[in-house]
């Protein structure tokens, strides 16, 4: 009986330790009993060290309030416990988590008393895993609430140019034997301004898209040099404005270099646009510290506009002017917003009609 009892220990020692999941057995005051191989191995602690040892002591990790209220129920209420999660920071190991699961146990060869079988599963990868399948599924929810409202803002200001177009051709085709060949003329350049809209708005909507699936790839770059860059090229489109430019220097972060470039293009390419008529224009692009964060902004000395309608400018297809005055779809703003999010920044603007305007935006940590 001696002889069997002997092989019945090993063989069961044998299988404790082929588990690959730490396991460990516990007495009732929580006090090391037994452990497999993996348990040893993954707290860094020998068989000898552990024996006896309380388990509320041998990793910070198992003094959460909660696992000891869990564990110390298990023998006086008969209770259990599982899928129990636990995060353990280990030195070398970094962080780890692990799903616990206990129960009391019986039995003559459990040295004859009532002892808890531990039992650990670590999840990190799958919660790894799982956690970056949530971040993807929440941002192709986004993404696509953003494509379906833009979607609707398209089909909506769509219909202005699809009207006029319709409605110019249908005067052609009903006086074309007595219109003039100035009136043809005129109602056909109308037919083409607002095709030409149209493609610009769908443009606008694809670029958008673009920019909502883009991945964020960010480096240390200097946005001086960037605007710079900008300026020269809207400069040279016009050499003969009389136009002051003012940009702060050395100004670094960390960016997504083409998606930053688009929108401190149309940031600055709408200072450039709303300042044709002032003498001389000025731009000035900095940093400043607002309630402790970093902001930048660009502020123009241009035409403006009443703050009431401040909660439409940063709308896709939404404008403050008439595009006889200054041209552009209303893209242009809902870019930069999107792009300044993307970088978990914000991005707000003041103005004054007549004075000129500021759009501020932060950039989030990397």
């Amino acid at each position: 009986m001696m002889e069997y009892n002997s092989i019945l220990e090993t063989f069961r020692t044998a299988i404790f330790d082929t588990i690959n999941e730490p396991l460990v057995v516990l007495d009732k005051k929580c006090k090391v009993l037994s452990a497999n191989n993996a348990f040893y191995d993954i707290f860094s602690i020998s068989l000898s060290e552990a024996l006896g040892k309380n388990i509320f002591e041998i990793a910070s990790c198992f003094s959460d309030e909660k696992f000891k209220e869990l564990l110390d129920k298990i023998l006086p209420k008969k209770t259990t416990f599982a899928n129990f999660e636990l995060t353990c920071n280990f030195p070398n190991k970094g962080k780890r988590t692990f799903l616990l699961n206990a129960r009391e146990v019986h039995g003559e060869h459990f040295f004859a008393m009532n002892i808890i079988l531990l039992a650990m599963q670590d999840i990190t990868d799958r919660k790894r895993w799982t956690d970056s399948i949530l971040e993807l599924n929440e941002s192709l929810r986004t993404a696509n609430a953003e494509l379906e409202r833009y979607g609707h803002a398209l089909a909506h200001d769509l219909r202005a140019p699809v009207r006029a177009i319709a409605g110019f051709t249908k005067i052609i085709l009903e006086e074309y034997e007595t219109i003039s060949k100035e009136n043809i003329k005129e109602h056909l350049e109308r037919i083409v301004h607002n095709a030409d809209n149209m493609e610009s708005m769908i443009v606008g909507l694809s670029q958008l898209a673009g920019i909502t699936r883009a991945s964020l790839k960010r480096y240390y770059l200097c946005l001086t040099d960037i605007a710079e860059r900008i300026i020269a090229d809207l400069k040279s489109s016009d050499p003969d404005r009389e136009i002051e430019i003012n940009i702060q220097q050395n100004m670094m972060d960390t960016v997504e270099p083409s998606l930053m470039l688009i929108a401190l293009t149309n940031i600055l390419t709408n200072s450039f646009k709303f300042t044709r008529n002032e003498k001389p224009a000025k731009i000035n692009f900095g940093l400043k510290n607002l309630d402790g964060k970093k902001a930048y902004f660009i502020e123009d000395n241009g035409v403006g506009f009443d703050m009431k309608y401040v909660s439409k400018l940063f709308g896709m297809f939404q404008r403050l002017h008439s595009d006889k005055e200054y041209e552009g779809t209303g893209t242009g703003l809902a870019m930069v917003k999107t792009i300044i999010e993307k970088h978990g920044g914000e991005v707000w603007a003041y103005s004054e009609e007549g004075k000129g305007t500021t759009i501020y935006f932060t950039i989030g940590r990397d």
